[in-house]
This record gives structure tokens, sequence and C-alpha cells, in this order.
């Protein structure tokens, strides 16, 4: 998360020249998201192989935490904690984690 939001490349591209890259990463069809969605079902599937519960389809999962990334890498503002390890750590395991794997007993699951 820290990285996308951050990075000095991809914010002087998106400044001085929208029109070409704004189309590369929210145009219809857009390769970026293709790819980054296909990327992460494969890992959200090894990790179901691997024994890890899944909430639901890889795919729609992969694609709901592509535009997660997508989002924070056209936009950095953010109120996320990007400069504590420990709280965006918290903010992963209460709100990334569980859009992966369902809700924890404690948050009202089962598992």
């Amino acid at each position: 998360m820290r990285m996308l939001a951050r990075d000095d490349l991809l914010k002087r591209l998106l400044e001085t020249d929208p029109g070409v890259m704004l189309p590369l990463f929210a145009g219809p069809g857009t390769a970026v998201l293709a790819i980054g969605r296909s990327y992460l079902a494969g890992l959200i599937r090894r990790l179901q192989a691997d024994g890890l519960p899944v909430a639901g389809d890889p795919e729609q999962i992969a694609e709901l935490l592509a535009r997660v990334a997508l989002s924070l890498a056209l936009n950095g503002e953010t109120v996320l904690p990007l400069d504590d390890d420990a709280a965006l750590e918290r903010v992963a395991r209460t709100a990334i984690v569980p859009l992966v794997t369902g809700p924890t007993p404690a948050q009202g699951g089962r598992r």
C-alpha cells in the first residue's frame, strides 16, 4: 500500500502526462487492472490450495483488491497510516484479510 501511494515516478507521470497515463490505468479494458487481478487471483488460489479459508471467488476478491491498489496508485492522498508499520498491519488484518478469508469469529463470522 505504501509503495503505491508514494511512488514518485508514477506521481510525476500522472501529473505531467495525464492524457497518456490515465487511460492506461482507468480506461475501459485496462490491462493494468486485468494484470493485477490475475496476479492476485493466482496468489489467492495458492493460499486456498495451502488450506487458507477463502471467503468467495478468488477472481472477485482479487478484483476488489486490485481496485483498491489502483486507487492508491492514482491518488496517494489517504488517511491510511502509511508511516506506521504496526498500524498499517492492523488495518490490513481488520480490513483486507477478512475480505479474503471472511470475518473472524470475533467479528461474527465462522471459520
